[in-house]
C-alpha cells in the first residue's frame, strides 16, 4: 500500500515540477512545496523543472529563487539548509544525499554549479566502484557568497562569508572569508576590500 502511495505522490510531484510558469506554475509550486518541505519561508520561487527529492529534509529561507532545471537531493538521511535571499541560477545541482549541505543568507550561485556532499567509495579494488556505495560528508557555505558559473564544490569544504569563486573553479579545500578565489583547485588570489 505504501508503494502505491509513493508512486501517486511521485506522479503529482512530476506534474507540479513540469507545470508551466506562464500558467501560474510558480504559484502552484510555492503552495505545494511549502506543505512538503521541512521548512519553506515566504516568497520562495521555484521555476519549472526544479527536481526535489527528500522534501522533508530540506529547509529554505524567505525570498529565495530557484531558476529552471535545478536539482535538490536530500534523500538517504541527507539535510539541505538554505538561508534567506538566495538566488540560484539555471541547472544548479545541490546533492545533499547522505550528508549535510548548509548555505547561508544572500548567496548567489551561477548556472551549472555542483555542490555534492557525498562521494563514491572506491577503496576495495576487487569490487566495482558502483557496488561500493557512498560516504556522506558536509559542505558549508557562508553568507554573502558568490559562486560563478560552472563551479564545483566537493565534500568536506567550508566557504567563508563574503567569498567570490570564479567561473569554472573546483573547490576542494576551505576558502577564507572575504577572499576572491579561482582555479582547480580554487585558491585565494586577493582579498575583497571596501572603497
Amino acid at each position: 500500500m505504501l508503494n502505491i502511495a509513493q508512486k501517486i505522490s511521485g506522479t503529482f510531484d512530476y506534474i507540479w515540477m513540469k507545470w508551466p510558469t506562464i500558467f501560474f506554475g510558480v504559484f502552484v509550486r510555492r503552495c505545494i512545496y511549502k506543505m512538503k518541505l521541512g521548512l519553506c519561508g515566504s516568497k520562495v520561487r521555484f521555476g519549472d523543472n526544479v527536481h526535489i527529492n527528500g522534501f522533508h529534509n530540506i529547509s529554505i529561507g524567505s525570498n529565495t529563487n530557484f531558476m529552471t532545471g535545478s536539482f535538490l537531493y536530500a534523500n538517504d538521511g541527507g539535510l539541505i539548509t538554505i538561508g534567506k535571499r538566495g538566488s540560484f541560477n539555471h541547472n544548479i545541482h545541490f546533492g545533499g544525499a547522505g550528508g549535510v549541505l548548509t548555505i547561508g543568507d544572500n548567496v548567489l550561485i551561477g548556472p551549472n554549479v555542483v555542490l555534492r556532499v557525498s562521494d563514491h567509495t572506491f577503496e576495495d579494488s576487487g569490487t566495482l566502484i558502483m557496488d561500493q556505495g557512498h560516504s556522506g560528508g558536509k559542505i558549508t557555505i557562508g553568507n554573502d557568497v558568490w559562486l560563478a558559473a560552472n563551479v564545483v564544490v566537493t565534500s568536506g569544504v567550508t566557504i567563508g562569508n563574503g567569498v567570490v569563486v570564479g567561473a569554472g573553479s573546483v573547490v576542494t579545500e576551505d576558502l577564507p572569508e572575504m577572499s576572491v578565489c579561482v582555479g582547480a583547485p580554487a585558491k585565494p588570489i586577493k582579498k575583497r576590500t571596501s572603497y
